[in-house]
């Protein structure tokens, strides 16, 4: 539990630095390129553009993973067609993949794996359910759905048992 902590607050810590040392980039790219200034802002979770309550949240990191939980998501509005469904992603063709493919539910940016971050996002989306498509395992974001009950499943993933200790 110790060694745990440890690595927990050794990771934020290491996050910070890395979060100072980029916010000068940052701040000139959310001033030049006007863009990708939402997207940068949503990666933050500010500006999170979602009518909230939903059910099920799908994470696919970009264009292979939006495009695999396809088949979910058909099967999903097929079977319970009252549950309100939302795609995320990480990355900008991502992005422009779910909105295409999914032009009826909430497309969102997932956010940063900073602790404040992870907090504002779900306080807004506020789902029941994440999936998450392949192993992007982020520490704050789950420790965060912990924090509120919420229940992750890892689909079109692996995980070692030597992982899952950690």
């Amino acid at each position: 539990m110790i060694v745990q902590r440890l690595v927990f607050y050794t990771y934020n810590l290491l996050l910070s630095v890395l979060g100072l040392l980029y916010l000068p980039w940052f701040l000139v790219k959310l001033l030049v390129d006007s863009d990708g200034r939402q997207r940068r802002l949503e990666r933050l979770a500010l500006g999170c553009s979602t009518s909230g309550d939903i059910d099920v949240l799908l994470h696919g990191v970009s264009v292979g993973e939006v495009k695999a939980i396809r088949g979910l998501v058909d099967q999903m509005q097929r079977d319970y067609p009252d549950l309100k469904l939302a795609i995320s992603t990480t990355t900008a063709t991502g992005y422009q993949t779910a909105k295409s493919i999914y032009p009826d539910l909430d497309v969102l940016v997932y956010p940063l794996d900073m602790f404040g971050t992870c907090s504002r996002f779900l306080n807004v989306v506020s789902p029941g359910l994440v999936v998450l498509a392949e192993l992007e395992l982020w520490p704050n974001f789950l420790r965060a759905c912990q924090a509120r009950n919420i229940d992750v499943a890892v689909v079109n993933g692996r995980i070692t048992q030597r992982s899952l200790a950690c």
